[in-house]
């Protein structure tokens, strides 16, 4: 996906569970995409394009929820206040190049101010000179029933309806072109994702990409409650859990990223920049994925820099690649049942996989050794 930076969704789960529609909070039975923040901020682009802007627009763009989520977000790897931006969006109206100071001496804010200076910066520059194109983008966004298509997309992907409130954002300003974040607050980037696309000769952000990413991050959102149905079945200890998010991580992104993203069809991804590296040789993605589930299994314990490490080599879009992988062998050789009742448990995504390997008989898939599958399928059992 993504317009696209990669998000790390399947974490941040919210969701009224087991809950009839009508139970709903009203806002989740009428949801709107909220464009409040875009909107402000565009008012402060203009202002500085016309020589008009205010303290006080600067103000409104710092009270919108959607500037908080923007902040919130670089504070993930970063650390940035709401003054640092505050004096950002400042050095455009004054047209100063006063530096502005990190938070402290250590990595994490020196990372912030090269977040706001290098990243944000650059496109709150564009963004002032191209005020009417990011005004026809909001508003096509704005015409279009954004959330409708994109829960109907995430909804078909599923192995059933789940009652969910996410909240979902157009923002401007921000360094990342999208990302979920606490209480399911959703958010894309206009702004960003439009001057990145300008400036690396790629296509815009269309309605149908948001409608895309929006439909991936609704689709996480939805599965974690499925599967934290059978989580609570299970006995997992601290060492099970960590395998447990494992196998979890690599059937909700690569599930939202095959049904999804690409359609079903797996060859959408291997043209796609973004997968085409590590789909290069899927055997060897899958040989990898092998080896790190032996390895968590086999380690006497595993702490948080344990399992980074070990998980190392699926970071970015490998998760989504090989999960992508699995899933495309799984639907074509025993059907979308199978693949939703995999979505269910994770822990028979191995078990499965092999399975459907064996009735291909056209191609030479990888097989995962009987041994691990087995083990793997039965975590926290009794």
């Amino acid at each position: 996906m993504k317009p696209r930076a990669r998000l790390a969704a399947s974490a941040l789960l919210l969701g009224l569970v087991g809950t009839a529609p009508a139970q709903l909070p009203p806002a989740c039975l009428r949801p709107e995409v909220n464009v409040g923040q875009a909107k402000t901020f565009l008012a402060y682009l203009d202002g500085v394009a016309s020589k008009t802007a205010t303290a006080a627009q600067i103000e409104a763009v710092l009270k919108q929820e959607g500037t908080e989520l923007l902040i919130a977000q670089q504070n993930i790897a970063r650390r940035v206040t709401a003054q640092q931006y505050r004096e950002l969006l400042k050095s455009l109206v004054e047209k100063t190049s006063k530096e502005i100071a990190p938070v402290d001496t250590d990595q994490r804010s020196r990372r912030g101010i090269e977040g706001l200076t290098r990243d944000i910066l650059p496109s709150l520059h564009w963004g002032v000179e191209n005020v009417g194109l990011l005004q026809a983008r909001l508003q096509a966004l704005e015409r279009a029933d954004v959330i409708a298509a994109a829960k109907k997309r995430s909804d078909n992907a599923l192995p059933e309806t789940v009652a969910t409130c996410p909240r979902l954002f157009i923002v401007m300003g921000g360094r990342a072109g999208a990302a979920a974040l606490d209480n399911g607050r959703i958010y894309f980037d206009l702004l960003i994702t439009s001057y990145r696309s300008a400036a690396r000769d790629q296509p815009p952000p269309t309605v149908s990409l948001i409608e895309t990413f929006f439909a991936h991050e609704l689709h996480h959102i939805a599965l974690e409650t499925i599967i934290g149905r059978k989580r609570k079945q299970l006995k997992l200890n601290p060492k099970d859990e960590k395998i447990f998010n494992f196998l979890q991580t690599i059937v909700a992104e690569g599930s939202a990223t095959y049904f999804i993203n690409a359609n079903r069809d797996i060859d959408q991804l291997r043209s796609d920049p973004e997968y085409a590296a590590h789909l290069a040789d899927e055997n060897a993605l899958l040989l990898q994925t092998s080896e790190a589930a032996r390895a968590l299994l086999t380690a006497s314990e595993i702490d948080d820099a344990r399992y980074q490490e070990i998980t190392a080599g699926l970071l970015g879009a490998g998760w989504h690649s090989v999960g992508a992988v699995m899933f495309s062998v799984i639907e074509k050789q025993l059907g979308t049942s199978e693949a939703f009742e995999v979505m269910r448990d994770p822990r028979r995504l191995l078990t499965v996989y092999n399975r459907a390997t064996a009735t291909d008989k056209t191609s030479s898939h990888f097989r995962f050794d009987p041994s691990l599958t087995t083990r793997l399928a039965s975590l926290g059992s009794e």
